[in-house]
């Protein structure tokens, strides 16, 4: 069990929101769910590497890692309350994304960054491995 004090309800532990989460999770909800709660990331890496190893290091690191994999949902839909669970493992989709210069890349990568999702439904982090 990742979390001390979570609430059995089905099958799926359910785990209290830490005060972040639910203060960002109340800016989502006041913003009508913009993308503003998006945080990306772009790691660049130089010289050559192996796009397919790349992905599954990525799939393992988010394989082992439990707050990469929690999800949203509500718990007791009728009191609205916001919970996060554990679901049982399934393998990340690493998106491999191809650009033929940079502008092209850049135009990409914001593409991807304003993609508003679900946060009671979808996964809370997505990857995607560009090239050049």
């Amino acid at each position: 069990m990742p979390y001390p004090g979570g609430k059995k309800m089905e099958s799926i532990t359910y785990y209290d929101l830490s005060n972040p989460q639910k203060r960002i999770w109340l800016t989502e909800l006041v913003n009508n769910h913009k993308d503003m709660s998006n945080i990306g990331y772009l790691i660049q890496l130089k010289g050559k590497y192996h796009l397919e190893l790349l992905v599954r290091a990525i799939k393992y690191v988010v394989r082992i890692n439990t707050g990469l994999q929690l999800r949203f949902k509500y718990a007791d839909v009728e009191k609205g309350e916001l919970h996060q669970y554990l679901p049982e493992y399934q393998d990340v989709d690493v998106q491999v994304i191809e650009a033929d210069n940079e502008q092209e890349l850049l135009e990409k990568i914001e593409k991807l960054h304003r993609q508003q999702f679900n946060v009671t439904s979808d996964q809370l982090c997505a990857f995607a491995v560009f090239s050049v």
